[in-house]
C-alpha cells in the first residue's frame, strides 16, 4: 500500500514539475511573456460574455 501511495504521489510530482518547466520554458522563449495577453483576450472576453461589466 505505502509503494503504491508513493509511486503515485511521485508520478504526480514529476507530472507537475514537467509541467512547470515547460510553461516556464515557453515563457522564456517569448521574451518573458507565455503569450497570454489580457488586452488581447478582452474584445474575445466581451463576445463570449457580452452581459458582463
Amino acid at each position: 500500500m505505502k509503494k503504491k501511495l508513493l509511486a503515485i504521489a511521485l508520478a504526480v510530482f514529476v507530472a507537475l514539475g514537467v509541467g512547470n518547466v515547460v510553461f516556464a520554458h515557453g515563457a522564456a522563449d517569448n521574451g518573458g511573456e507565455n503569450g497570454w495577453s489580457f488586452e488581447e483576450m478582452v474584445p474575445f472576453m466581451k463576445d463570449m460574455h457580452p452581459n458582463m461589466n
